[in-house]
């Protein structure tokens, strides 16, 4: 099966899809060059999660931000024209997840500042509830922090994920819309649309 698709334009106009293929267990990306479509394993060592998420950089290259399903990380891989380059953006080593999650980063989106820099919104289940995390690249190395947490009923935990989107301003600044619960109400469903800027 085919899950966990995204889509996106080159400066070409034609258009890109990144995906998980469920059988193979296969990062995969296809791309229209305006005759066909072109099929590449991303990365074929990783059971990727529900979520990619494909971005164009400044240069037109594709890039890819989702979850390794196998050893519980955030993964960001871009093709350079020739290859893919794969690198572990937040290993998540100070999280425990949930049994029912198995492994999976939750709602996953990209964008890139006007300087090339990409962006990463994420969402971790973990034991005491859900986190939505927080990664960017300054031009040398990856931060990552933890955006907001909470704690939600029971029955909210099996929709996927709290959703979430991060784009940035003219002036560079990232902004992150997300579903949040309430953190001083015990049992509560995802029911406040939240949102949170940047300042480096």
């Amino acid at each position: 099966s085919r899950t966990s698709l995204s889509l996106s334009h080159g400066p070409d106009g034609f258009p890109a899809i990144s995906y998980c293929d469920k059988d193979l267990q296969k990062l995969k990306f296809a791309q229209f060059d305006g005759l066909s479509w072109q099929i590449n394993t991303v990365d074929s060592g990783t059971s990727c999660s529900q979520y990619t998420a494909l971005r164009h950089d400044a240069n037109g290259n594709p890039a890819i931000a989702y979850g390794d399903n196998d050893n519980f990380n955030l993964k960001y891989a871009t093709h350079d024209g020739s290859q893919w380059h794969v690198q572990t953006i937040d290993p998540l080593d100070d999280v425990t997840p949930p049994q029912w999650a198995g492994n999976s980063v939750f709602s996953i989106s990209l964008s890139f500042d006007p300087d090339g820099n990409p962006a990463i919104v994420y969402c971790i289940p973990s034991q005491s509830g859900w986190q939505q995390k927080f990664a960017v690249y300054d031009g040398e190395t990856w931060q990552t922090q933890i955006v907001d947490s909470y704690k939600v009923s029971g029955g909210a935990i099996f929709f996927g994920g709290p959703g979430n989107s991060i784009s940035h301003s003219p002036n560079g600044q990232p902004a992150i819309a997300y579903v949040r619960a309430d953190p001083e109400v015990e049992n509560q469903d995802l029911n406040e649309l939240a949102f949170a800027t940047y300042d480096p």
